[in-house]
């Protein structure tokens, strides 16, 4: 028996048909990757069987339209299109007139098919000059140029991909650096305030009447400072009311101070001008009078500890001249007042150096990001390509 029958597919289904069932169908039947069946459905002839006889074509022919496909048998002595979906129509639902009028046609329709059928036949016939094959491929023919245009957009799809996460994770990592460098600049430094309170100085020289340590009172500074105020005090001749009650205040926790301890107040002791041209000026580089405010309630705490003082002996190093614990205050104060100003003059010059710094960052920041967005629109590209050669 000739065994040259072949059974061709132009990717049609039947009406009805699932197509991705009648897919995975083919790929049972014919031990067919998923990839391979799908190159079948796209519009192209394949010969999916060869050099069959007419016994093994009519049993190949009645699978494969079992699942649904639209095949056709080439090949022998004829060229025969095997059955198409069965074209009976169900005409349960109408009246008997439709019912003839419709089996009418559907047999006129049959019988031109045929007619139509047997002039093709007849024509590949006479044609068989041409290749035998017609107008079919094999579907080894296609597979190698596809593998070769896939594995071209794999490899540029990982290589975009590399370069893109090299260059976020060097954007993400010059934008923490710069953020790290600012944040520094603008938290400035840390600057220990010394104690100002009386307690403080109360502790301190119960600590040393306690090691019998002579006191360095060093009152060569604040004479200086007193001193340094005289031409000063010139040109503040006219006093604000709030400066005046701060410093009438101030009088009042001193003389009450020295009273109780059998000192001199503060008329009597002929500092009054001086310390009040010198509180006024040191409040002139404070906000809100804090120098004032800060100087009343250290003479208050000390007005208010004269009481338990009073009863210690008279050598007792707590029983400290109100002067003396003044001029601590003042030393102290000021010791902080410059170190606030060196700080912000420290902060100024760190921010000036750290933006002179991060400029280059932001540079390499901005070349990074453009990189990212670069290889990230050929990963987005080649998604649309590889989309639009599925679907096509």
């Amino acid at each position: 028996m000739d065994a040259s029958y072949r059974i061709v597919f132009k990717g049609q289904t039947q009406p009805n048909i699932n197509i991705d069932n009648a897919k995975s169908e083919l790929c049972k039947l014919m031990g067919l990757s998923p990839q391979s069946c799908d190159k079948l459905f796209s519009g192209q002839a394949f010969a999916l069987v060869k050099n069959l006889t007419k016994q093994e074509a009519d049993i190949q022919l009645d699978k494969l339209q079992s699942i649904g496909l639209i095949v056709y048998l080439k090949g022998g002595d004829s060229a025969i299109q095997p059955e198409k979906p069965s074209n009976n129509l169900n005409l349960g639902g109408f009246s008997n007139t439709v019912k003839k009028s419709l089996s009418s046609a559907s047999d006129a329709c049959k019988s031109a098919t045929s007619v139509l059928k047997n002039k093709a036949n007849k024509a590949s016939s006479s044609g068989s000059s041409k290749p035998a094959s017609g107008g079919t491929q094999s579907v080894s023919k296609k597979k190698k140029p596809n593998l070769w245009q896939r594995q071209y957009f794999k490899i540029v799809a990982y290589i975009s991909f590399f370069w893109a996460t090299v260059s976020i994770i060097a954007a993400i990592l010059f934008t923490t650096g710069a953020s790290v460098n600012i944040m520094d600049a603008l938290v400035g430094p840390d600057v220990e305030n010394q104690e100002t309170t009386y307690h403080y100085l109360a502790d301190y020289l119960k600590q040393q009447e306690e090691q019998k340590y002579a006191v360095d009172e060093e009152g060569g500074s604040y004479e200086s400072a007193i001193n340094a105020s005289i031409e000063e005090q010139k040109l503040l001749a006219a006093e604000a009311k709030i400066i005046d009650d701060y410093f009438k205040q101030f009088e009042i926790n001193i003389n009450a101070y020295a009273k109780e301890l059998g000192q001199q107040s503060l008329k009597g002791s002929g500092q009054r001008k001086r310390l009040k041209s010198t509180f006024t000026k040191l409040d002139k580089n404070t906000q809100e009078h804090a120098f004032w405010k800060d100087i009343v309630a250290f003479t208050k705490d000390l007005s208010e500890d004269a009481t338990s003082l009073e009863q210690l002996k008279d050598k007792n190093m707590r029983k400290v001249e109100w002067m003396d614990a003044v001029k601590w205050f003042v030393k102290r104060y000021t010791a902080n007042l410059e170190a606030q100003k060196q700080a912000e003059k420290q902060q100024d010059q760190k921010l000036v150096s750290v933006f002179e710094a991060v400029g280059p960052q932001l540079i390499a920041i901005g070349v990074t990001f453009g990189m990212f967005m670069n290889f990230t629109m050929i990963l987005a590209l080649l998604r649309i390509e590889r989309n639009t050669r599925i679907e096509a």
